[in-house]
């Protein structure tokens, strides 16, 4: 029987296309996003149109409708972010994510899957999720996971939660108790070793068994031109650019400022073979790297 599954905060349809690439037999039945611009894409992607309607609005006989078997959230997480204020449940962005938690004792969808930031899990909003899920009789297990770890050559280090009722109707490796501990690997997945790990960043005991894929692999032919970076961009803050080169096999997370701002906002590309450096004191010497932007769809 196909499971039907509700994406809540949707944006262009990450958790929906991730779910159609699982291979497993649930389709999404509806998404919920308030950006207008996001909503155009996500119908672009799966012919769907998300709802508008804000989830504090949503109520329990609004949910109930969908009979859906999997909630997929990725609330906002400007409040737990380390740059941010970490105000956590006192953060109004926090406030339909409660309203969500209010409601699944009553609704209790058999699987949930949230996504959110690195430091979530130090907040009072997670001890709110743990509780509200420990309470409805849930078993959770959490994980941080990066897409290096799945050999995409993109650093982005995230917090997941999965969380299941009893009993299961899909088979999967996760524990059959809930642990406060969070694995930075999928058990019994063949890219990583058995071993469990804290949830220190640096904890290097489940390392991918196999290399990240290169870069090359994921750039689109002859469009080096239309994204070469201006020489006055090199000239002003240029130095600040994190680089690399078609054969790397990594890159640093992109922002929504990529391309706006320069530092921590994503890596570019050096066109140019290896043996062509910088020198740190003249900016100047960047325009020979001829450096680009990744597009949009790379």
């Amino acid at each position: 029987m196909t499971l039907k599954a509700l994406e809540f905060y949707s944006g262009i349809g990450g958790m929906n296309y991730s779910l159609i690439l699982s291979g497993v037999d649930c389709r999404v039945v509806q998404a919920f996003d308030i950006n207008t611009n996001a909503n155009k894409v996500y119908y672009h992607n799966f012919h769907h149109r998300p709802s508008g309607k804000t989830i504090e609005s949503l109520s329990k006989e609004d949910l109930q409708a969908y009979e859906a078997d999997l909630y997929l959230m990725s609330p906002p997480c400007q409040p737990f972010t380390r740059q941010g204020l970490q105000r956590g449940n006192n953060d109004p962005r926090t406030r339909s994510f409660l309203h969500l938690l209010s409601l699944i004792p009553h609704l209790l969808p058999k699987y949930i899957l949230i996504e959110n930031v690195v430091g979530f899990e130090k907040s009072d909003t997670h001890e709110t999720l743990t509780s509200v899920l420990s309470n409805a009789g849930y078993i959770y297990t959490q994980f941080h996971l990066s897409p290096t770890q799945f050999s995409i050559p993109n650093q982005r280090l995230r917090y997941f939660c999965v969380a299941t009722l009893p009993p299961r109707e899909i088979e999967h490796p996760i524990p059959e108790k809930s642990s406060e501990q969070i694995l930075t690997f999928i058990p019994r997945n063949p890219h990583f070793t058995s071993e469990s790990s804290s949830s220190d960043q640096s904890s290097s005991s489940s390392k991918p068994k196999q290399t990240c894929k290169k870069i090359q692999e994921f750039l689109i032919e002859g469009i080096d031109d239309e994204y070469i970076i201006p020489s006055e961009v090199l000239l002003g803050s240029g130095m600040l650019f994190d680089i690399v080169f078609p054969d790397s096999t990594h890159s640093c997370c992109f922002t929504k400022s990529y391309g706006k701002y320069i530092e921590g906002t994503g890596s570019v590309i050096q066109l140019a073979p290896p043996s062509v450096k910088a020198d740190l004191l003249n900016p100047s010497s960047l325009i020979p790297l001829k450096l680009r932007y990744f597009s949009p769809l790379e």
